[in-house]
């Protein structure tokens, strides 16, 4: 059987940057499975438009994130790579037309996973092709590209897709077989980049601060479970408004400036989403 690449996201609430985000991967991928988890904004429109420009996009809904892994954990053993990808998460569609072939030719099959750059954005000038934010290294790549290859079973009964440690490896293999490209390669030449688009409102139904968006975990958690998280919170750093996990976990070293102009930008995409104007006007400050 021939190599094929599986896109998987897990979306909620995701109206402002789900057009771009989904169609910048789409062509890397032979199928791309988008699973909703309860959305209340104009994401559903949104996958409506983008399944009659791709109709390798599936769309399914969930109550449930944590039922959201058994989309996927069929692949395991065979010949596929898989890459999650979120509702804040653009890719450079440019570098990622490069990595396909190379991908589904073997180039990579002694990895389990591939690292890439990831910037986490703070400022954004669609028109201008420049981005400001975080960058790979210090902060953390947030790319998730797997060699389901490798596996022999990778379940998770209660985990969102891609998330836990209930991978099984085939004899010879190890979770530790990761290619870092972002240590490798500088962010200009490397073919798998994104910009992690986390301090911007990704919906109308978003808090009025970014930074107060819950995670699905935190969405279905109960009212003890989120005191507990916002008290950690504070007290990891009890004289700073921005405890949050977003500012501890990906606002790291010096903020620098990218070009950005491959990534193409919001208004690309007008036909699918009405509102990329303005999302395109808030882009431009955090």
């Amino acid at each position: 059987m021939d190599r094929r690449i599986i896109g998987i996201a897990l979306l909620r609430n995701e109206e402002n940057f789900v057009a771009w985000s989904l169609a910048n991967v789409a062509g890397f991928c032979d199928e791309l499975i988008v699973v909703d988890n309860g959305s209340m904004d104009q994401t559903a429109p949104r996958l409506e438009a983008l399944r009659g420009r791709f109709p390798w996009v599936t769309v399914h809904r969930t109550e449930d994130p944590n039922t959201s892994h058994r989309f996927v954990e069929g692949f395991a053993g065979e010949r596929v790579w898989v890459i999650g990808v979120d509702g804040d998460e653009v890719y450079d569609p440019e570098g990622l037309s490069r990595l396909r072939p190379r991908i589904l030719a073997g180039e990579f099959d002694r990895w389990w996973s591939l690292a890439g750059h990831s910037l986490h954005t703070t400022s954004l000038d669609p028109e201008g092709g420049r981005a400001t934010g975080y960058p790979t290294p210090p902060a953390p790549s947030v790319t998730k590209l797997y060699n389901f290859g490798a596996l022999a079973s990778w379940k998770e009964s209660n985990r969102e897709r891609l998330h836990g440690n209930g991978m099984k490896f085939r004899k010879g293999w190890s979770r530790s077989r990761v290619l870092h490209l972002d240590r490798a390669q500088a962010w200009e030449s490397c073919d798998l980049r994104l910009l992690h688009l986390c301090f911007f409102r990704r919906s109308s139904e978003d808090p009025e601060n970014p930074l107060d968006r819950p995670n699905p975990s935190e969405v279905r958690a109960g009212p003890i479970r989120r005191a507990h998280i916002h008290l950690k919170n504070f007290l990891r750093n009890p004289l700073s408004g921005d405890a949050s996990y977003k500012v501890r976990r990906y606002r790291r070293g010096v903020a620098v400036e990218r070009e950005i102009e491959s990534f193409g930008r919001p208004a690309d995409w007008a036909s699918v989403d009405p509102n990329a104007a303005a999302t395109e006007s808030m882009l431009g400050g955090s």
